[in-house]
C-alpha cells in the first residue's frame, strides 16, 4: 500500500513539475522584468529559430513594479536613443501598453564622445508624446511568453534576454536621474 501510495505522489509530481510553466518572464506588476523583442516571420509566435536577424528590427521592454513600462527601438548605428515612457495594464489574455512620454539623448557614434566628452544620458529631455497604445499578446508556448504586430506584416515576439548581444535595459533606465524613480 505504501509504494502505490509513493508511485503516485511520484507521477503526480514529476507531472505537476512538467506542466508548470517557468513564471520567469512573465509581466506580473510585482517585480522588474526586462523581455527583449525581434521581428519573426513565424505566425504561430513560438519558434526561435524564425527570428529575424537584423540591426535595426528589434530593442527591449522593461517593466517596472511601479507600472511604467519602457520600450526602445533599437537600431544600430543611430546617433541618438528614445524611450517611448508609459504605463501598461495586465489581463488574462495581454498587457497593454499606453505610451504618451519619450525621453531621448545624443548618443554620438557608439563608443566615442561628444565633443571629447563622455556621452551623458542626463543631457536628455524628456518629452509629452502623442499617445500609442502597444498590445502585447500572451503567446502560447514555452520560450515566447509575449508577441505583437506593428501591422499585418510585421511580427514581432518578446522573449528573457539572451545574455550574449544583450543590454541591461533595466540598468541603463535606472542610470537617468529623471526616469530612475519610475
Amino acid at each position: 500500500m505504501k509504494a502505490h501510495f509513493l508511485l503516485i505522489l511520484i507521477v503526480l509530481t514529476i507531472y505537476s513539475c512538467s506542466k508548470t510553466r517557468n513564471t520567469s518572464d512573465i509581466v506580473d506588476g510585482k517585480k522588474d522584468i526586462q523581455l527583449d523583442f525581434a521581428e519573426t516571420t513565424d505566425k504561430v509566435f513560438c519558434n526561435p529559430d524564425s527570428i529575424i536577424p537584423s540591426d535595426c528590427s528589434g530593442g527591449a521592454f522593461y517593466f517596472s513594479k511601479k507600472g511604467n513600462v519602457f520600450y526602445n527601438f533599437f537600431c544600430m548605428g543611430a546617433d541618438s536613443i528614445s524611450y517611448l515612457i508609459g504605463k501598461y495594464v495586465i489581463t488574462d489574455s495581454l498587457v497593454t501598453c499606453v505610451f504618451n512620454q519619450e525621453f531621448s539623448f545624443y548618443n554620438g557614434e557608439y563608443g566615442h564622445s561628444q565633443d571629447g566628452k563622455p556621452i551623458n544620458p542626463n543631457l536628455g529631455q524628456l518629452k509629452d508624446a502623442r499617445e500609442f497604445t502597444l498590445k502585447l499578446n500572451k503567446a502560447k508556448c514555452e520560450l515566447i511568453p509575449y508577441y505583437f504586430l506593428l501591422d499585418e506584416y510585421k511580427i514581432y515576439v518578446l522573449r528573457k534576454p539572451r545574455s550574449e548581444g544583450s543590454i541591461d535595459f533595466i540598468s541603463a533606465v535606472k542610470k537617468i536621474k529623471i526616469l530612475s524613480d519610475m
